[in-house]
């Protein structure tokens, strides 16, 4: 469905351009509310960049009442033609009426990446294994290991069933890694240990900030790849594999044979690759080796 082109002028102010749009060619329509829009403005359909250094970063929504809110508009593709914006628009919103531009750097972006993300960042390997309801070894801080049930997943806590032992209560930041009980005697040869790190008897990390990080950018191109790497824990241990997937707490590596490692985001302490470039987010904030992949889409 098209709606009739009409354009109105585009001002410049100190910040930002503001562009009042009376109507709007509808391209898709994509899971209900989404919906990918070309604007126009003076005969020419905006996409990415409107004019130099001019980019597109969020939409004001009005409906026939006051100006209720501000919307993001996401990056995507829509009618066969990259570069357009999806714009979220909520239910019962009559109209788009203000479009502002920033001026600065446009988005650079992975392919695949915020599909990636959307489809499952938020799932944690707890949710899992209590959903399997099936045992794991769990590899505790002060090198313990144990075989545990989860019977409960708290915001910090764990519930586990030990097996004939009285439910307990586990800290979360307690968890380095851990893998199905059905496969310990297959995966525990492939867990290794540096004596340094070991030798730091380095504790949990409570504070988020005081972390060493890894930015989801690293590993989603380190996945594609299918590169080898070497995690290193907070207690030492080394595990030597492939990425299979992350999530926001925690990263699954294939070790030899294809058997998966889960290990928890709060607890590494370093991340290589074979050639030994590290891959800790304040190595990466600044040599940025995403953007030499063959997946980093640059602007248009």
């Amino acid at each position: 469905t098209q709606v009739s082109q009409r354009h109105s002028s585009m001002e410049d102010t100190s910040d930002r351009a503001v562009c009042q749009i009376k109507d709007f060619t509808i391209l898709s329509l994509l899971r209900g509310s989404i919906i990918a829009v070309v604007f126009s403005c003076r005969g020419d359909p905006l996409r990415v960049r409107t004019h130099a250094s001019h980019y597109v970063t969020y939409l004001r929504l009005r409906t026939l009442e006051p100006l209720r809110a501000s919307a993001p508009i996401r990056r995507g593709e829509a009618a066969g033609e990259g570069g357009y914006n999806r714009i979220q628009i909520p239910n019962g919103w009559k109209g788009t009426t203000t479009v502002c531009f920033s001026k600065g750097a446009a988005m650079k972006q992975l392919a695949g990446f915020r599909e990636y993300l959307s489809a499952g960042y938020d799932q944690s390997v707890f949710q899992r294994a209590l959903a399997a309801q099936d045992f794991w070894e769990f590899h505790l801080h002060t090198r313990r290991t144990e075989r545990l049930r989860v019977t409960a997943n708290l915001t910090h806590d764990l519930q586990v069933d030990a097996g004939g032992r009285t439910p307990e209560d586990l800290p979360k930041l307690h968890v380095k890694l851990l893998y199905p009980a059905a496969q310990a005697a297959a995966v525990a040869p492939h867990i290794s240990s540096d004596p340094h790190v070991r030798g730091l008897q380095l504790k949990p990390v409570l504070s988020p900030a005081a972390r060493r990080h890894v930015k989801n950018k690293s590993l989603f191109v380190l996945m594609k790849d299918r590169e080898v790497v070497y995690f290193t824990l907070l207690e030492g241990e080394i595990v030597r594999g492939i990425i299979g997937e992350f999530s926001r707490y925690d990263v699954t590596v294939h070790v030899k044979g294809g058997l998966p490692v889960v290990l928890l985001r709060h607890s590494i302490y370093d991340l290589r690759s074979k050639r030994g470039r590290c891959y800790l987010k304040s190595f990466q904030d600044a040599h940025r080796d995403w953007k030499k992949s063959k997946y980093f889409l640059p602007s248009h």
